[in-house]
């Protein structure tokens, strides 16, 4: 009987131990997924907002709006989101749009996504994602939904696009 008290002991020791383990596999995983889809939404962006009229020319173009839109459809189509709002400016030479997406199979938390291009190098775009990471297992659950000042984890990728094709 006591042999018995001790393995129903250890498996719920463990449970409680190796969760927040799993949580760390699953976190580097969503880390992961989100720098493959930034990378490769940025890659279609350029690739199809180059002005092609300008392509005879030494020094290709790129069409600032339709990166923004082209990027901003490839990311929510990849991570099944919807666009919930947009804002646009262009202050002390920094031309800024900053995009609210939500989730619809409500497998991540609302993202922001802030494209900058400063005018004095047009040809490089930041990208900024944050995000709150949402848990995944059972314990980290249930922690994040009675203690949220516990488990406040955002997530944050940047990247750099260079917006030029070779001629």
């Amino acid at each position: 009987m006591k042999g018995i008290a001790y393995a129903i002991l250890l498996v719920v020791a463990s449970t409680a131990l190796l969760g927040p383990l799993v949580e760390c596999f699953q976190l580097v995983s969503e880390k992961a997924r989100l720098d493959s889809t930034i990378n490769n939404c940025g890659k279609l962006a350029i690739m199809t907002s180059s002005k092609d009229d300008a392509a005879k020319n030494l020094e290709p173009e790129i069409d600032l709006e339709k990166f923004i839109d082209s990027f901003s459809n490839s990311f929510k189509s990849s991570l099944n989101l919807s666009i919930e709002g947009y804002t646009s400016t262009d202050i002390l030479g920094e031309k800024t749009a900053i995009l609210y997406f939500k989730s619809n199979d409500g497998r991540y938390s609302d993202f922001i996504v802030n494209l900058s291009i400063k005018e004095d190098r047009p040809e490089i775009c930041e990208v900024l994602v944050l995000t709150q990471y949402k848990f995944k297992t059972k314990h980290l659950v249930y922690v994040a939904e009675n203690v949220p000042t516990f488990t406040d984890f955002d997530i944050e990728r940047k990247s750099r696009f260079v917006l030029g094709q070779a001629n």
